[in-house]
């Protein structure tokens, strides 16, 4: 992003080599990081990341890399199952952590983390990127001009993942969880549009998928207490594929679809490259992780922050589980 890319001089470990973490690589470069070390389990795709992007150096051990000499700051792009564990075990090792979305597959383990992360004195951020998507901040800042907040959010969050390939076509070896990844972006972006906790979550799940034993489609409906609702619908089954959030409010309409945004009035942006506003906001969000870990400043997604969004996951978890869900902080710290 113009104007933002300086020096931060931390040494950086970075846990996985997929296509995110190629994107962390790029920005933390940009904003003067020093990549000292790449972890993963395959050595030549590690080597290759790392001539790719000047990494110092490769291990296949991740603790090796979060241990290493000159590592101020652990990026976790790994996958989604080793993100609490490797989490913990750098705040263990005094690392200030960045994790790619989800911080956990748990609300209880997302809220250990934080614990941890607080206890410790490090920052703690999670890459709910969206928070940095240029598109939302117009949304939101049409809607604070015109003095209106939504009754009513209606989202689609549509994918075909019916193979382990990322979203570059890359084959993988795990499995994302369309609730606790894409779901998590999705919700945590309706919470900060709705500007309100939500107080009662329904949902519905359709069949799992046999290979994974993970559900390829939910509908979820949210209210707050003030009487405003969203509803999302999630399916890694379709074919036509996107992200749309229809923002409804008694004296306008604002529907944000990958970079543009328009309102009943008209476009309030358009003609933005979407790869270019996902670079720009990555940027954004690894910058604001650097400078908050060098000046001790909560970063605009501080894992306590998403910790609400988390808590509606497991609602909904619980609630296509046949359990009762809690979506109050009445869990005891770890």
């Amino acid at each position: 992003m113009a104007g933002m890319e300086r020096s931060s001089g931390l040494g950086v470990a970075i846990l996985g080599y997929g296509a995110i973490a190629d994107m962390h690589a790029t920005a933390l470069r940009a904003a003067g990081a020093r990549l000292l070390v790449v972890a993963g389990p395959k050595q030549d795709q590690a080597s290759e990341f790392a001539a790719r992007h000047g990494v110092e150096s490769v291990v296949t051990d991740a603790s090796r890399a979060i241990e290493a000499i000159g590592v101020d700051a652990v990026v976790i792009a790994s996958p989604s199952p080793l993100h609490a564990s490797q989490a913990s075990a750098a705040l263990a090792a005094g690392r200030h952590v960045l994790v790619e979305i989800p911080l956990a597959l748990t609300a209880l383990d997302a809220e250990s983390l934080v614990a941890q992360a607080t206890r410790a004195e490090r920052t703690l951020m999670v890459c709910h990127t969206l928070r940095y998507w240029q598109p939302f901040h117009e949304a939101r800042n049409a809607m604070e001009i015109a003095g209106w907040r939504p009754r009513n959010i209606v989202v689609r969050g549509l994918a075909r993942r019916r193979e382990n390939v990322g979203w570059t076509g890359r084959q993988r070896s795990w499995t994302d969880d369309l609730l606790w990844h894409h779901g998590g972006h999705i919700v945590d972006m309706v919470l900060e549009l709705l500007g309100e906790p939500v107080i009662a979550v329904a949902a519905e799940v359709g069949p799992v998928w046999e290979s994974s034993g993970l559900p390829m489609d939910y509908a979820i409906a949210l209210r707050t207490a003030d009487g405003a609702i969203a509803s999302i619908a999630l399916s890694y089954n379709a074919r036509l594929g996107g992200t749309d959030y229809v923002v409804i409010g008694e004296p306008d309409t604002i529907v944000i679809a990958g970079a543009d945004v328009t309102s009943a009035e008209g476009p309030i942006v358009a003609g933005e490259d979407v790869g270019a506003v996902q670079e720009r906001a990555v940027l954004a969000q690894d910058l604001d992780f650097l400078e908050c870990a060098k000046s001790g400043r909560k970063p605009i997604a501080d894992a306590a922050s998403i910790l609400p969004a988390m808590r509606v996951l497991q609602a909904i978890q619980d609630l296509v589980s046949s359990r009762d869900p809690v979506l109050a902080d009445e869990r005891p710290a770890r």
